[in-house]
């Protein structure tokens, strides 16, 4: 069984080798092929990381005490940073987060953003549901049992489903993952609204941006954006594991911004299509 997690559903439509590569290291290594262990983990990526934790205990807090302490979410984002260094490995930042001081103050942006953009327009259950609410973990199997997909959803009010995401441009690959929520969901006879808030994770000085709202109604065309996605991803996996198919007769993306020895584990290997002599 492939197991998919719906937050690498938008890896796969950048990059299907990446994809593979990444969340389907051992079973790739099986099949035959030489992957390399990624050099370093961007800054941003970790602290999307904490910045998810920090907003999901926020939301908690909000809910069991009906009020948000900025001063524990400041100190939440100190502790969640030193948590990633200790399990990340190296930690590549960047011209917007230059240090680890500045990784702390970008997160402490984006949570007081949150608190002040959003906080107050969410629709609080009643505190006896609250953890089925924040950081929802939900499984479901699909195409005959073949894929296993999950997904933990960092929100879910009385009305919404939402995604939260820190990016400097919005992606419409994000579709794919809000539409993996919808599969899982739907099960339950599901009518919520899927949204997806944003603001760019940046140090730099200044007003931090207002999170931006996109707002997907009933989610029929990220359903089908999903859909369509993991069929892709069946098709080739099949494929490749039954050697019907070359690495070279699949889609890559060199274009990629990730596309790197430090970011990707088939750069440079047989796994690559494009830089397999690189070294």
């Amino acid at each position: 069984m492939l197991k998919i997690n719906c937050s690498d559903l938008p890896e796969a439509n950048r990059c299907m080798l990446r994809f593979f590569a990444n969340t389907q290291t051992k079973e790739v290594e099986k099949i035959g092929y030489t992957l390399r262990k990624p050099q370093a983990k961007s800054a941003k990526l970790v602290l999307s990381s904490c910045c998810n934790e920090v907003i999901n205990k926020m939301f908690r807090q909000k809910i069991e005490t009906g009020r948000i302490d900025i001063n524990t979410a400041n100190n939440d984002a100190v502790d969640s940073y030193r948590s990633q260094e200790n399990t990340a490995g190296e930690i590549e930042y960047d011209r917007d987060i230059t240090n680890r001081e500045h990784a702390i103050q970008a997160i402490q942006k984006v949570v007081a953003r949150f608190k002040y953009d959003f906080a107050g327009e969410f629709v609080f259950p009643p505190k006896a549901v609250y953890n089925d609410m924040v950081n929802v973990e939900i499984t479901g199997s699909l195409l005959d049992d073949d894929i296993e997909l999950s997904a933990k959803i960092p929100l879910i009010d009385s009305e919404n489903v939402y995604v939260f995401k820190y990016s400097k441009r919005y992606s419409h690959s994000y579709h794919a993952q809000l539409g993996g929520y919808r599969i899982l969901l739907q099960s339950d006879g599901d009518l919520k609204k899927y949204k997806t808030l944003n603001t760019p994770i940046s140090a730099k000085t200044g007003m931090q941006k207002p999170v931006e709202f996109y707002d997907y109604g009933k989610g029929d065309d990220i359903y089908w954006i999903a859909k369509s996605t993991i069929n892709r991803i069946a098709h080739y996996w099949s494929a490749l594991k039954e050697q019907k198919i070359d690495v070279t007769e699949m889609p890559a993306n060199p274009a990629c911004v990730r596309c790197s020895q430090k970011y990707c584990k088939a750069w440079g290997t047989d796994f690559c299509v494009y830089h397999r002599w690189e070294k």
